[in-house]
Parts: structure tokens; sequence; C-alpha cells
């Protein structure tokens, strides 16, 4: 196996934009387990969504604070239905 392989995914966004529409997170996220579980046949028991270049204070915004409640429930139903 080369040793640079990657089994996820990854995507970024146009610099300067400081909003992520909720479609695109979804959409993205549904490739990446897509891709994980083409790999290695199952799902992943955790996900982790990282986002560099985020100030301290962005961390705190309603998007960070409410994407658990809002995108745990849609991510499943839109993959797995």
């Amino acid at each position: 196996m080369d040793m640079f392989y990657m089994r996820g995914t990854y995507w970024a966004q146009q610099p300067r934009e400081t909003s992520i529409l909720q479609t695109q997170l979804v959409t993205n996220l549904v490739s990446a387990l897509q891709a994980y579980n083409n790999e290695v046949r199952k799902f992943p028991q955790h996900i982790m969504v990282f986002r560099g270049g985020v100030s301290e204070g962005e961390y705190q915004k309603h998007f960070f604070i409410n994407m658990t409640s809002e995108l745990k429930p849609s991510i499943p139903t839109k993959f797995w239905a």
C-alpha cells in the first residue's frame, strides 16, 4: 500500500467564505462516509470534523453549537435511507 494513501476524503471552501451551508456539509460528510465504507466495509464509530482557520471567538457561533443537534439526525436519514 502506498504510504501516502488516504482512506477518507477532504474538501475546502473558498477563501474568506465564513459560513458553511448545512447541505454542503451533509453532502460532503455523506461522501466521506461512503468512501470510508467502500474501503473498509464498515462505518466509523466516531466522526471528527476539523475546520482550520477559525478564530477562537468563532467556535461559539450558532452553527458549531447546534451542529450536533441539527446534523446528526439528518446524516443517518440521508445516508442510510
